[in-house]
């Protein structure tokens, strides 16, 4: 068993090479304020297109009841 402990906690010595160039290229991101209004809009987008449908189901219903 001290064995096994001994090759657990042993130090490994990796050799691990830096990448030659950077992972992901130095974009800026907008600020916070950016996803902040582009979530309202978002929002107000979904809220008016749900209220757009339910008017015009509301419509198609009254008339399949006319017919």
């Amino acid at each position: 068993m001290e064995r096994v402990f001994e090759w657990i906690f042993r130090d490994r010595d990796i050799d691990i090479e830096p990448p030659s160039a950077p992972l992901m290229p130095d974009v800026p991101l907008p600020g916070a304020t950016f996803f902040i209004v582009f979530a309202v809009l978002l929002l107000l987008a979904v809220t008016l297109y749900l209220i757009a449908t339910r008017r015009r189901g509301e419509q198609s219903a009254r008339a399949l009841e006319r017919a």
